[in-house]
């Protein structure tokens, strides 16, 4: 993407609510209080034209007017480099509106439909205690208020006896979990359950889901599969920038700002759960044996979010400092999928 594409590509609407005091749209104009002279609604962005002036500033200072870098500038207050390199990097795709967002990824991810349902309540399994400070979750770094946040807790019987329930929550409801094993695996043990997921028994006449279906919109499933939820989105949806971890306790080890996609792979529907909310940006913070996934990954999800590929050196974050996790995150580079294709 050169300059002139990535000017023409930056949405002038996001970056006036991001930047601007009460933008207000009307037409094809945007009417702001400008930073410079605090006046309301002196300042006027022409989204089809893309061009502004502050009416109140303009005649004092030409630079009060122009075209999208200058724009740029004179709400940032930056210089011109650091204008055109603020562009590049905030007019990725992924900063584009999400108009037709649901088939434009269904094709990217190679997904033939896509549903981006409300997820169901599931139960917890039976016997379930919940045990902020068990000593298991001690052991890994989860500090109390932590391990609370999330749910956490542990079952004293039953088939999932002596294991750690992960939630996830989703509007303040749990909507699917995992069960990890606390103990040193046996070579027929399994170090995570999932739950079993229940068909709710639609069908049409060819066997398929209905779409009608008010229990499982067309997927024949009651419940939520790993597929479809986020470990720790409830926390981070309140975030621009999020970190995509493969696990909950890496995700609890980066921080409030994680999600665990509870594998190697994020599905379009979670990318899909990440946009609506408001997510823009995103780490892609995979463990370090899964650097193939994370490019395989990094080309689609950068059509929706600015993308940065965290290379982890050994290991994954849940062997981590939270602050080490940080520093990793904040070295990161953007994805550049120009580059990529040069690469390959």
């Amino acid at each position: 993407m050169n300059l002139s594409e990535a000017i023409a590509g930056l949405d002038l609407d996001r970056f006036a609510a991001d930047n601007l005091a009460g933008p207000r749209r009307g037409g094809d104009e945007i009417r702001a209080s400008c930073p410079r002279c605090a006046k309301d609604e002196k300042l006027w962005i022409n989204v089809r034209k893309r061009a502004w002036v502050c009416y109140y500033c303009v005649g004092a200072d030409e630079r009060a007017r122009g075209g999208v870098v200058a724009l740029v500038m004179w709400v940032l207050g930056l210089g011109e480099v650091d204008a055109c390199r603020w562009i590049m990097q905030r007019a990725q795709p992924g900063h584009r509106r999400l108009d037709h967002l649901e088939s434009a990824l269904s094709e990217a991810g190679g997904a033939a439909r896509v549903i981006v349902r409300p997820l169901p309540e599931m139960p917890l399994p039976e016997k379930f205690w919940p045990a902020p400070m068990h000593p298991y979750a001690v052991s890994r770094g989860i500090p109390m208020l932590v391990a609370a946040a999330n749910r956490l807790g542990a079952c004293v019987g039953g088939k999932y006896h002596a294991r750690l329930i992960l939630p996830c929550v989703s509007d303040g409801r749990v909507v699917y979990w995992q069960a990890r094993a606390m103990w040193k695996l046996r070579h027929d043990d399994r170090k995570v359950l999932n739950p079993e997921n229940s068909d709710c028994g639609c069908r049409r006449v060819d066997g398929t889901p209905d779409p009608r279906c008010a229990e499982c919109s067309g997927t024949g499933c009651r419940f939520a599969s790993a597929s479809e939820v986020l470990f720790g989105f409830d926390s981070a949806r309140r975030y621009r920038r999020v970190a995509v971890a493969e696990g909950p306790i890496s995700a609890m080890r980066i921080g409030p700002d994680a999600v665990a996609t509870l594998g190697k792979k994020i599905s379009v529907v979670q990318a899909l759960r990440l946009a609506y909310a408001g997510v823009r940006e995103v780490d892609l913070m995979w463990d370090a044996d899964a650097i193939r996934e994370v490019l395989r990954a990094a080309p689609w999800l950068s059509a929706l979010f600015l993308v940065r590929t965290v290379v982890l050196p050994w290991g994954d974050p849940a062997d981590r400092e939270p602050a080490e996790n940080t520093a990793l995150r904040m070295a990161a580079p953007v994805f550049e999928p120009s580059a990529y294709l040069m690469r390959v």
